[in-house]
């Protein structure tokens, strides 16, 4: 037994490879045989199975071949004797319900038979179909649940979604209503912004003005002062003048006055006076008297055919700067040939109303009232009866210098007596 022993060592020890081979081919032999196994006991299954099924087939055509002879034969006593029918159909009715309810019989007992034989394949099959939908209903509620999971989520993320578009809704809806406010908010700073650039333009412009002014007023205050150091002058020369005239005898008074009469005379007549001017001597020495002594101051006729002249050209200067349609064309040249004035000259306002009063009172000698009613149109409105005011101004003071030095010496004359 040693030697044996040690033979099969020493073999294993020398050929390792065949045990190796050995021992695989061993493993196969064991698989081969589980195979074989599997494959019989199939291969059995099978079997019952179709000997089942092949049990069911020879009943069934059993029940069939006898339904089959039961209606021949009941077609058979039909024709042998058709009065009999009724209680023979009765008869083969009740038979057949007998055959329906034997062949119910045999098939659920061969039924019963085969589940029996078959038990542990129907009850392998049954508590695999069990657990099959077991597991199904617990995948489906798991799957289920899971949705419904997911459904509670996404419906709050839905909602919380809304709630938050609502809110960018009304968040634009704000923004919308602040964006317009700051258009309006936009253009009334455009245009406060406008005026203010329009005052900034305004008041550079009266700055410019009020230097223009300031420079005006310091020639203004010059020409106060020399006008006051005039009048200073002026005051010696007719306190020397007065002087004179009170010492003077009263034929020189007489003499005087039959000057300072004719000065007057032939200053509202227009005729040059500077002979009565150098006779009267210092007191003829009138700046307003002196401006007419040689050529003759103009009449009053004279200053209304200008007033007249100078009301034409302001018309038509009026005329030009409005855009004159064709009635005011056919007035104008009606006016050259017609004139008409109105009833009630002082209910007229602006610069016609002004002209109408003023040639109407220098019509009727009133030289102080056209004066009043030309100085009355605003300076920017006067136009050529500028050149007119100054010209009657000075006829004015011309007329009063002449009063003055008429008064001055009948007052003396008078002292004298």
């Amino acid at each position: 037994m040693a030697t044996k022993k040690n033979r099969d060592i020493n073999k294993d020890l020398l050929f390792p490879k065949a045990r190796k081979r050995a021992s695989q081919s061993s493993k196969k032999n064991l698989q081969s045989t589980k195979v074989l196994r599997t494959k019989t006991k199939d291969k059995s299954s099978s079997i019952q199975v179709n000997v089942l099924l092949i049990s069911l087939v020879k009943a069934m055509t059993k029940v069939l071949e006898s339904f089959k002879n039961l209606i021949f034969k009941f077609l058979q006593n039909i024709a042998k004797a058709p009065f009999l029918f009724i209680n023979i159909f009765f008869s083969y009715i009740i038979e057949i319900f007998k055959k329906i309810i034997s062949l119910v019989y045999t098939l659920l007992e061969k039924l019963f038979a085969s589940v029996l034989r078959f038990r542990e394949v129907l009850l392998g099959g049954f508590f695999g179909i069990i657990s099959g939908a077991i597991g199904a209903v617990l995948a489906i509620s798991y799957i289920e649940l899971g949705s419904n999971n997911k459904e509670n989520e996404v419906s709050d993320n839905f909602k919380q979604i809304t709630e938050d578009i609502k809110s960018l809704d009304e968040r634009l809806k704000n923004t919308e209503l602040q964006n317009k406010k700051n258009d309006s908010l936009l253009a009334n700073l455009k245009v406060i912004e406008s005026e203010i650039n329009k005052s900034e333009n305004n008041f550079s412009k009266v700055e410019n003005e009020m230097a223009i002014i300031g420079s005006e007023l310091e020639k203004v205050k010059e020409k106060t002062a020399n006008l006051g150091n005039n009048i200073s002058v002026l005051k010696k020369d007719l306190r020397s003048n007065s002087r004179l005239i009170l010492s003077s005898s009263k034929t020189e008074l007489s003499n005087r006055l039959y000057l300072a009469q004719s000065l007057l005379d032939r200053l509202e007549s227009g005729v040059p006076y500077s002979p009565q001017l150098e006779a009267l001597g210092k007191e003829g020495l009138d700046p307003a008297l002196l401006r007419y002594a040689a050529g003759g101051a103009p009449t009053l006729k004279d200053l209304e055919a200008r007033l007249s002249a100078r009301a034409g050209e302001q018309f038509d200067a009026d005329r030009t700067k409005r855009d004159s349609t064709w009635r005011e064309n056919l007035r104008k040249e009606i006016s050259k040939y017609v004139k008409i004035k109105p009833t009630n000259i002082n209910e007229i306002k602006g610069v016609t109303g002004a002209l109408l009063r003023a040639e109407s009172s220098i019509s009727r000698g009133d030289l102080a009232k056209a004066i009043k009613e030309i100085s009355s149109v605003p300076l920017e409105e006067r136009g050529p009866l500028d050149a007119w005011l100054t010209e009657a101004k000075a006829r004015q003071n011309a007329d009063i210098a002449a009063k003055n030095l008429l008064a001055r010496t009948t007052a003396a004359l008078k002292q004298k007596n």
